[in-house]
Parts: C-alpha cells; sequence; structure tokens
C-alpha cells in the first residue's frame, strides 16, 4: 500500500495539473492533509480518490475544523475558515462511509479534525 500511496504522490509532484490513471492502478489508501482550505471547490476533491482507491479503499483527511480567524486568509492563502459537516455530506455524497472522527486543539487557538472514510465497495461516483 505505501508504495502505491507514494507513486501516487510522486505523480502529484510531477503533474500538478493532471489527473492519476486509474486504469494503471488503484491504490489501498490516501491521506489528505491540510489541503482542503486552500482549495476552491473542496467538495469535488472527494469525487477524484473515489475513483483511484480499491473497493473498500481508505481515505484519511486531516483539516482544520471552522474558526473565526479571518487573518489567516491573508497571512496562510486560506479559502475557507475550517470545515466541519460539510466534509461528512461531501463524502456521503462521493459514496465515501464515514468512520471515526476525532478532534484536537492546539494551542494556537485552532482545532484539527481527522477523519477516517472508506470508499465503496464499488468505484462509482456519485455526481
Amino acid at each position: 500500500m505505501i508504495r502505491y500511496v507514494l507513486k501516487f504522490y510522486v505523480y502529484c509532484a510531477r503533474n500538478p495539473c493532471g489527473y492519476w490513471n486509474s486504469q494503471q492502478t488503484t491504490i489501498d489508501g490516501l491521506i489528505a492533509n491540510m489541503m482542503l482550505h486552500h482549495t476552491p471547490a473542496p467538495n469535488i476533491i472527494f469525487q477524484h480518490p473515489a475513483t483511484l482507491l480499491k473497493p473498500g479503499g481508505n481515505l484519511i483527511i486531516s483539516e482544520i475544523s471552522v474558526h473565526d480567524q479571518h487573518r489567516i486568509r491573508e497571512s496562510c492563502g486560506d479559502i475557507w475558515l475550517g470545515f466541519h459537516e460539510e466534509l461528512t455530506r461531501w463524502a456521503q455524497k462521493a459514496g465515501f462511509t464515514v468512520g471515526e472522527s476525532q478532534h484536537l486543539e492546539l494551542r494556537n487557538g485552532f482545532q484539527i479534525q481527522g477523519r477516517s472514510l472508506r470508499c465503496p465497495l464499488s468505484n462509482t461516483v456519485i455526481n
């Protein structure tokens, strides 16, 4: 599994505007670490992993919870001020089963959430 996850990240680093050809291989798991709040349409990101992952594969997301620190938009380029239940709604719409969820407090006033999602048993994506 690690080999395919690393292969996916190397591919993304070399082809930032391209997509992994899911006909090449599917992978057991993906990790999306602190990236969705920088993305204009994060809901779309849930659709593509569903085609990359093996049926029953895992998508692990770590992301900022909702906050009111607007200065972060300018200082860090954040588009979204965190997420709450949107992540669950978008994941379920893409066919993922929502698993464990954890929230961790940080000293700087932010809260980080981790979510475990399981890919559907078939790779059919619902739009």
